[in-house]
């Protein structure tokens, strides 16, 4: 993945994440009556953007990156067949 591209995706993501992960620690630190389902409401908002956010900055530009070795650019399979075809 081309590096201009992590830096142009990773500030909103950032952004985004922080910005959840902040608003669930209250929740997360919630005392009283309730306070049970709204910590783990708060644990789960935590984990799970987390979670996501990792997966999106690392995760699948690694995976997309193993998978795009064994590929082609998209027009190979045009440029093989204008081969052949200048070949006859």
């Amino acid at each position: 993945m081309p590096k201009a591209l992590v830096q142009y995706h990773s500030p909103p993501v950032l952004m985004t994440t922080i910005s959840t992960v902040m608003g669930a620690v209250p929740l997360i630190m919630a005392v009283g009556p309730g306070s049970e389902s709204r910590v783990v409401l708060g644990v789960v908002i935590f984990s799970g953007v987390s979670v996501a956010a990792v997966s999106t900055l690392f995760l699948v530009p690694m995976v997309y990156h193993l998978i795009a070795k064994k590929t082609g650019s998209p027009d190979a399979v045009a440029h093989k067949l204008k081969e052949m075809q200048a070949a006859l």
